[in-house]
C-alpha cells in the first residue's frame, strides 16, 4: 500500500461503516406546498402593487417596498422548491418560538405609533434575540440596540426615510 494509500484508508473505512441515508436526501416530508403558495400570494400582490409605482428608495412611491418584497419570495420559493427542502413536522418549542416572533412583530406595529420605531424595534428585537434566538440578557440588548440603530440611521438620516425616532 502506498503512502497516499495509507493516508485514505481511515477515510474509506468510516465511509464504508456509514449506515445512514446519503447525505443529500432528506427525512421527512417533500415540502412544495408552502413554496407554490408563496409564490402565489407574491405574484397576486406584485400585480396589484406595480401600478401604484416605484419611485427610488430616497423618494419612494407605495409600490417600491411591496415589489421588493414579493419579487424576493419569489425568487427565495424558487430556491426552496430546487434544493427539494423536506418538511419535518414541528414540535412545540418550535411553535412556542414561532409564536414569540410573530407576537413581537405584531406588538411592533402597535408600538410604533406610542414608542417609535427606535422603541418599538428595541422592545421587538430584544423579545426575539431572548425568547427566540436564546441569547442572554445582554447580549440580546446590545443585538436590539446596535440592529435597531444601525437601520434607522440607514434608513433614516441616509436614505430619506421618514421614521420618526421615538
Amino acid at each position: 500500500m502506498s503512502r497516499d494509500e495509507e493516508q485514505l484508508a481511515p477515510h474509506v473505512e468510516v465511509a464504508d461503516r456509514y449506515d445512514g441515508p446519503p447525505p443529500r436526501e432528506e427525512q421527512g416530508l417533500r415540502d412544495f406546498y408552502a413554496p407554490i403558495v408563496l409564490i402565489i400570494v407574491a405574484v397576486i400582490a406584485l400585480v396589484s402593487v406595480v401600478p401604484l409605482g416605484l419611485g427610488t428608495l430616497a423618494s419612494f412611491e407605495p409600490g417600491l417596498w411591496p415589489t421588493i418584497l414579493a419579487v424576493s419570495i419569489i425568487v427565495g420559493s424558487i430556491v426552496s422548491l430546487i434544493q427539494h427542502h423536506s418538511f419535518h413536522v414541528p414540535e412545540r418549542a418550535g411553535l412556542v418560538r414561532t409564536a414569540i416572533m410573530t407576537l413581537s412583530l405584531l406588538a411592533f406595529v402597535f408600538l410604533y405609533d406610542w414608542a417609535g420605531f427606535v422603541g418599538a424595534g428595541v422592545v421587538c428585537m430584544f423579545v426575539i434575540g431572548r425568547w427566540v434566538a436564546k441569547l442572554s440578557w445582554l447580549k440580546a440588548a446590545i443585538l436590539a440596540v446596535l440592529s435597531v440603530g444601525i437601520v434607522y440611521v440607514m434608513f433614516g438620516p441616509l436614505l430619506g426615510v421618514n421614521l420618526r425616532m421615538f
